[in-house]
């Protein structure tokens, strides 16, 4: 406590100090005066010390609301009310133990004038508290019972699903103890009570109910009919009544719908066995298990009669596999005649049918596969080797005579190598998309088969530059240049060269081509496959031209040139289109038009019966040595002779060439142009018709290799 510091003596002025006269002092007016200051100094004090006690008061209020609050809060977080009611006692304890400790110098915290003030406080702040909390404790208590309550109902009605009567009975007891324990604490009024007292026993029959309903609906029935259920109303006890019989109906007919499945099963089962019966006898052979035919089950199925009629085919020695379409037919016009003694007949027709029709549709649809799925006799075509193409040739050549033969026996009216599949595949290898160096393969294994089927799968491929190059080949055209042609076709489907205007590579193939193809077949799409081929060959050769660049015409000629099988070294041309006595003519690789020229004319010399040497190479040789013989040329008659023979020797037939059924006349031989009509095959050609060989009355073909060996080169 602060105070005041006070004389507790008057002065002296003596040299001894003596003890005052109080008595007489007293009664003075110096001593009032002093009494009435030493008053003024305690009310002071004592106002000083008020002061201070009451500012302490309300630091200590500050903190004890805050201090409150905290702990308020704190037990708001706890959700468990018993939990919340201990942790709240616990912090009031520890809250006031806080303030009642002495603090760091060991001096009381709380004032011990401001004791009972501070406890006065603090019981009131934590008694209004106290009763909030209280209040929230309750709710939180209640609200739990509720939740205990709906948990409860929930799994009581779950497992009263499938429970027994007495499981059920003690489920509903447990959950009245539950509903009485909660009337008791105040939670629910008796009105809500009696509620879910009829609530949870509804719930329960209700569970009850439906699980029934989806198990043993007639159960249900009964069980309904015999008093069960009775937490259930009037009105849910029909709805579910009626949901119980259609389910019963509904079973019923499912029932009814899995009995008729098993028998389309077995039906099903007994129709394939027959099936694969039929099959067999069809292909002439035994089946394991015929003595099933003799089975009721056989006998009532739709397909036994087919499969009887079979049956009598393979007895009868009847293979329809390996029949023609005419010879089914007759066999289908000899049985129309029989008069039908049993069931199995008329099938036996109708399969015969069937057997036709669908030979027909096989063999002009894709002859090769329907053969292949019967399980006839095909080729097989091998995997190309690119480093052996002999195999893929041969199968090729087998392939062919296979096509002539089904021809000559009446199952094709022309030739088909390859089944729809395998032209499929054969057009994806000759595509654009592969490799040149497998087209090239591919190509080379073609013309390395027979003429007629090298002609033949080159008119399956719908490439016309692979085409062309496989014609080109076949001609004896050279590999480089082939190879040159499918990678130029390459190099242009992927935009990688840009090649020169269109109509400047149509002029300079114009002067090579000189309207050759005008009049022929196909004209226009033969044309368009030697351009396509040009066109290849010289963007393979022409790849750095500038986009502006003109075409190079000496080059795109030579293209023209090459792609028809010709070759040019400075001026010797061969091969390819050449004129030949003002005609453009296409020549086999490596001949020179003045070769043909000069073998024509001796021939014609031949047929004029002019003087001739009897032995060509003795006569140059007696020319080098100057002595000429008189028995070194022939006869005229001779020398007519040697000129037929060797029209004959070069004919495709063996015939002799005449107009208007006349021997040819040397000078119309002389004056006759010569046209191409297939690898080194050539026509005679004067005044627009063809010569025609006198021994079949079709145009007269003659062998181009031959004639320049027969002649001479």
């Amino acid at each position: 406590m602060s105070g005041l510091t006070v004389p507790k003596a008057p002065n002296s002025a003596g040299r001894v100090a003596r003890a005052p006269n109080l008595s007489s002092l007293a009664s003075s007016a110096l001593g009032e005066g002093i009494e009435d200051l030493g008053k003024t100094m305690l009310d002071v004090g004592t106002t000083l010390e008020n002061d201070r006690l009451d500012r302490e008061m309300q630091r200590h209020e500050v903190d004890l609301a805050r201090d409150v609050n905290d702990l308020r809060l704190e037990i708001e977080q706890i959700g468990d009310p018993d939990a919340a009611d201990a942790a709240w006692q616990n912090g009031v304890k520890g809250l006031r133990a806080r303030y009642e400790a002495p603090d760091e110098d060991g001096r009381p915290r709380v004032d011990p004038k401001n004791s009972e003030r501070f406890g006065l406080a603090f019981d009131s702040l934590t008694d209004s508290v106290s009763y909030s909390l209280g209040r929230r404790s309750l709710g939180l208590r209640q609200s739990q019972r509720e939740a205990n309550w709906i948990s409860y109902a929930h799994e009581a009605t779950v497992a009263a699903s499938t429970a027994d009567p007495r499981q059920r009975d003690e489920l509903i007891a447990m959950g009245d103890r539950q509903i009485a324990a909660m009337l008791a604490a105040g939670a629910i009024d008796p009105a809500e009570a009696e509620k879910r007292r009829l609530g949870l026993r509804a719930d329960v029959s209700n569970a009850r109910a439906i699980q029934a309903i989806s198990d043993d609906p007639d159960a249900f029935i009964a069980e309904l009919d015999g008093g069960g259920f009775t937490g259930l109303e009037a009105d849910t006890r029909a709805r579910y009544r009626t949901q119980a019989e259609r389910a019963i109906e509904a079973r019923a007919k499912e029932e009814a719908r899995e009995l008729e499945r098993a028998a389309e099963a077995r039906e099903k089962e007994v129709g394939d066995r027959l099936k694969s019966m039929t099959e067999i006898m069809l292909a002439g052979r035994e089946a394991v298990d015929e003595k099933f035919l003799a089975t009721p089950e056989a006998q009532a199925h739709p397909l036994f009669a087919e499969t009887m009629a079979a049956r009598q085919l393979r007895e009868d020695g009847v293979d329809l596999k390996s029949m023609t379409p005419s010879q089914i037919d007759a066999l289908i016009a000899g049985e129309r005649t029989k008069k039908l003694k049993e069931p199995y007949q008329l099938k036996k027709l109708e399969l015969l049918e069937d057997a036709l029709a669908a030979h027909e549709k096989g063999y002009e649809t894709d002859p090769i596969g329907y053969r292949q799925d019967l399980g006839l006799q095909v080729t097989d075509l091998p995997e190309l080797d690119p480093a052996d193409t002999s195999r893929f040739s041969r199968a090729l050549e087998f392939r062919f005579l296979n096509a002539e033969q089904l021809v000559k026996e009446g199952f094709t009216r022309d030739i088909r190598m390859l089944s729809n599949a395998e032209r499929d595949e054969l057009n994806a290898r000759a595509g654009v998309d592969a490799d040149p160096a497998e087209r090239l393969a591919l190509a080379k294994a073609i013309i390395g088969s027979d003429p007629g089927a090298a002609d033949h799968v080159i008119g399956q491929v719908e490439d016309p530059v692979f085409a062309h190059v496989a014609g080109l080949l076949e001609d004896g055209g050279s590999d480089r240049v082939a190879q040159d042609i499918l990678r130029g076709q390459r190099i242009i489907a992927e935009k990688t060269v840009i090649m020169p205007p269109e109509a400047e590579r149509k002029d300079e193939a114009y002067l090579v081509l000189r309207g050759y193809f005008a009049g022929v077949p196909a004209s226009e799409d033969i044309e368009a496959s030697v351009l396509a081929a040009a066109d290849a060959l010289y963007a393979s050769r022409v790849r750095q031209q500038a986009p502006d660049q003109d075409v190079d015409g000496a080059e795109y000629r030579r293209a023209v040139h090459e792609v028809l099988g010709g070759t040019i070294d400075g001026r010797d041309k061969r091969g390819g289109l050449q004129d030949i006595r003002g005609a453009m003519t296409l020549l086999p690789a490596g001949v020179k038009a003045r070769q043909v020229e000069d073998a024509l004319g001796e021939l014609s010399t031949n047929l004029s019966g002019a003087r001739t040497p009897a032995d060509p190479q003795g006569y140059s040789d007696m020319i080098a040595s100057g002595r000429p013989r008189a028995e070194t040329f022939l006869t005229p008659d001779e020398a007519r002779e040697r000129g037929k023979a060797r029209l004959q020797r070069i004919s495709l037939s063996g015939g002799l060439p005449t107009f208007d059924g006349f021997m040819i006349h040397p000078e119309d031989l002389r004056q006759a142009q010569v046209r191409a009509v297939g690898p080194g095959r050539y026509r005679l050609w004067l005044d627009g018709e063809y010569a025609l060989d006198h021994t079949t009355g079709a145009p007269y073909e003659f062998n181009m290799f031959q004639l320049l060996r027969e002649v001479g080169q």
